[in-house]
């Protein structure tokens, strides 16, 4: 495994995870918009892409990768902007397993 000297932001590091998110749910980033907090303007948008770091985080070896990118929006405090993101994308698969006999 080669090691690289740059240092990501936690902003950084978020914006990847979320990029690998929606690319794993087949939605790409260039269709998910975000509001802009650096203008007046309540409507004013850009888009996942744009933040794009330029680099993915690998999500697939992880049991609930929600609950990890949800875990890197809260300690980077970017609940709002991860809560957009969420709302723009296809809800996961959910399996259900069929149970028979009796539960007690």
């Amino acid at each position: 495994m080669a090691r690289s000297a740059a240092t990501y932001t936690p902003e950084q590091v978020l914006y990847a995870a979320a990029c690998s998110y929606a690319e794993r749910l087949g939605v790409a980033p260039r269709y998910v918009e975000l509001f802009r907090e650096d203008v007046a303007d309540p409507e004013a948008v850009d888009t996942l892409a744009e933040r794009d770091p330029g680099f993915r985080i690998d999500l697939s070896g992880l049991i609930d990768p929600l609950a990890f990118v949800t875990t890197l929006a809260r300690e980077a405090s970017l609940t709002h902007a991860w809560s957009q993101v969420v709302d723009q994308l296809p809800a996961p698969p959910v399996v259900t397993v069929p149970i028979r006999g009796v539960v007690s």
